[in-house]
């Protein structure tokens, strides 16, 4: 192996034309077959295409949703909500795997199917819309300048929804390693967009005429108007908070009383947005000591097979919302660790567990803090720090059973 890394070194200049030749060849590989996809599905886009044409001929669309089809806790906002919905429609854009092309898939309750359409038909969409154009999230859009052209131009309002901070920063969730930024680093960020290199403060003079053409910018906390407010002080007043509805989740609170000090981990926590580290350093920091761990949800590979080897830290993989207070229950858990030091943007899982009436701590930053800070059995979490950590859950506990 050192040999190897000898020889690397000694002809640096030919490895490096190597790694620009398998780059090459690996984008010469998504380009092809992303072409093969799309003349086999050419034909669907020409039918598409005459449909929607002669379907919107003579009617306008009433609203319009716009958003990607990343899925997650977005889809499932958008699907609850259109379920609501008597008429509809929603505009997807669907990247391939090689982004050498998009298009877009085009649904509504007139229609008996979606429709596929090709790039050029984005324009044509929202010139037919009569009312309103909903932004979901332009997350996986590309050239956002030109979208933002298009949208300028249409006569219809335009409402943007804050389901994350992609208008604020293309980092998307605020953050620097896996804590918040809390914008003390704008002026060294840079980022690569749509093959150009742009800094954050230039970013976000892409984003200022659509923010300036929207009527309403939604949020569904208080810290995340604060946040687009201090990002952009000029349309502070467009921004609303309008909190998600909680009818969807049905349950019970909880009636045990711990026998032992359990600790609970709710959600998906294998990413840096999510916690990772810091989750990873707690479940350490708690082998061997008089603390039980269950992991609801999902942990990194390497801390599943800790977790699997541990005494007193149990994976219990992915749950279902429903299951919450039969996990609980079932648990004996005496408080919740949402270990999240990125800013939400609402919180549906600390949401559903406030409804419980569990023992929850967090740290303070974005709409989880808004939310514990208020609720009876809630404690902010001071500093990130294992002891830290530790002491506000036992805090939190004692809250409910002191």
């Amino acid at each position: 192996m050192n040999k190897v890394k000898e020889y690397l070194k000694r002809y640096k200049g030919l490895y490096s034309v190597l790694k620009g030749v398998k780059t090459a060849f690996m984008s010469l590989c998504f380009f092809l077959c992303d072409s093969l996809v799309y003349f086999l599905i050419l034909p669907k886009f020409i039918f598409s295409e005459f449909t929607f044409c002669k379907q919107f001929k003579t009617t306008s669309i009433n609203k319009l949703w716009l958003t990607n089809n990343r899925g997650g806790g977005t889809g499932a906002y958008l699907k609850n909500v259109l379920s609501g919905e008597k008429e509809y429609s929603v505009l997807k854009r669907i990247n391939l795997k090689g982004a050498c092309f998009h298009y877009y898939v085009f649904e509504a309750s007139a229609l008996d199917r979606p429709l596929f359409l090709r790039p050029k038909y984005f324009k044509r969409v929202l010139l037919t819309v009569s009312q309103e154009v909903h932004v979901v999230s332009f997350l996986n859009y590309r050239h956002l300048a030109d979208i933002f052209k298009i949208i300028e131009s249409i006569s219809a309002n335009v409402v943007y929804d804050v389901h994350d901070f992609h208008c604020v920063c293309p980092s998307v969730n605020l953050r620097r390693g896996e804590i918040f930024c809390d914008f003390t680093t704008c002026d060294e960020c840079v980022f690569k967009i749509d093959g150009n290199v742009v800094h954050n403060k230039e970013y976000r003079n892409i984003w200022r005429p659509l923010l300036n053409k929207v009527k309403t910018i939604r949020c569904f906390s208080k810290s995340s108007k604060e946040l687009v407010s201090r990002a952009y002080p000029e349309f502070s007043d467009k921004i609303i908070v309008e909190p998600h509805s909680m009818e969807y989740f049905k349950t019970e609170k909880i009636s045990y009383t711990p026998s032992e000090f359990v600790v609970g981990i709710f959600g998906s926590v294998s990413s840096g947005t999510k916690g990772k580290k810091i989750v990873s350093s707690f479940l350490h920091y708690a082998e061997g000591k008089n603390i039980k761990v269950c992991v609801n949800g999902s942990l990194s590979p390497e801390d599943k097979k800790f977790a699997e080897e541990s005494r007193n830290i149990y994976y219990y993989g992915r749950y279902k919302n429903f299951e919450i207070q039969k996990l609980l229950t079932d648990q004996k858990i005496s408080a919740v660790f949402f270990p999240t030091a990125c800013p939400e943007t609402f919180s549906f899982t600390i949401s559903e567990l406030i409804l419980t009436e569990i023992p929850i701590a967090c740290f303070n930053v974005g709409a989880q803090a808004d939310k514990i800070s208020e609720y009876k059995f809630g404690k902010i979490i001071p500093k990130i720090g294992n002891e830290s950590i530790e002491d506000s859950l036992r805090a939190a506990s004692k809250l409910r059973w002191s």
